[in-house]
């Protein structure tokens, strides 16, 4: 895999580039690059199991209409925690550059934008997406791989048991969430955390906290907005705006 994710760049300037006379579509491109991970991994079928595509379900599907998706999410306290240490296992550099990145405010954010695309892609498109809560998967793990294979057309009955490897948390002791931390999602997210089937953990009162992470909003943005910008095509705020504002459920 890891070779295969090196040449990349080779593989796109080789379709994008010689003999070529034709723009090629991203649909194209992320055919290619499947095939190409496939091939190398020796499979005949690759999955792509980013969750952030679900935001772009309608695109996709303009692309590939009879794409299917399977949707898990987790409980949106548990998301926080270990997107508030997602880094733990990388090397120095990149434990910085996810702690200057971290804000409460934002994996609100991100949570509830993830949670609405699962809400908005149960009501438009209920025969190509199956939903699988976490804690189904933790609780029941042979009878969520039964319906998942049932939901592709394979058959049921395969058992694979999976080592935990990719846990943010290093440490024997798990950590746990600070006011501020459950202050941010309960504010932003409450709506969709009760849509989720969840329950809103109270807050400990601790205001100091509180009010220290809202301070330091400017401070964070003026930090990272430069690495935002060289990541969005187009306008940054426009696209900011789009994860910002509020939506009826």
């Amino acid at each position: 895999m890891k070779e295969t994710v090196e040449r990349w760049p080779e593989i796109i300037r080789t379709g994008l580039s010689g003999s070529v006379d034709r723009l090629i579509s991203p649909a194209e491109v992320f055919m290619r690059l499947l095939t190409t991970v496939a091939a190398a991994e020796g499979k005949k079928v690759a999955v792509e199991k980013t969750p952030h595509h679900l935001n772009w379900i309608a695109r996709i599907r303009e692309a590939f209409p009879y794409a299917k998706f399977v949707a898990t999410y987790r409980d949106p306290y548990e998301f926080m925690l270990s997107y508030k240490y997602q880094g733990g296992q990388q090397t120095k550099r990149v434990r910085e550059v996810f702690q200057r990145q971290y804000h409460p405010l934002l994996a609100a954010i991100v949570w509830r934008r993830y949670m609405r695309s699962i809400l908005h892609a149960a009501d438009n498109y209920p025969d190509s997406v199956l939903i699988v809560p976490f804690g189904e998967i933790k609780d029941h793990p042979n009878e969520v791989v039964d319906k998942v294979c049932l939901f592709f057309g394979a058959k049921p009955g395969i058992r694979q048991t999976v080592a935990a490897e990719n846990s943010s948390f290093v440490a024997p002791v798990k950590p746990t969430l600070q006011a501020d931390d459950i202050f941010w999602i309960n504010l932003i997210a409450r709506k969709e955390i009760t849509c989720g089937g969840f329950a809103p953990r109270p807050i400990d009162p601790k205001i100091g906290r509180i009010l220290g992470s809202i301070l330091t909003i400017p401070i964070w943005l003026a930090k990272n907005l430069g690495d935002w910008k060289k990541r969005v095509r187009g306008n940054t705020l426009k696209y900011m705006w789009s994860w910002l504002k509020p939506k009826r459920l």
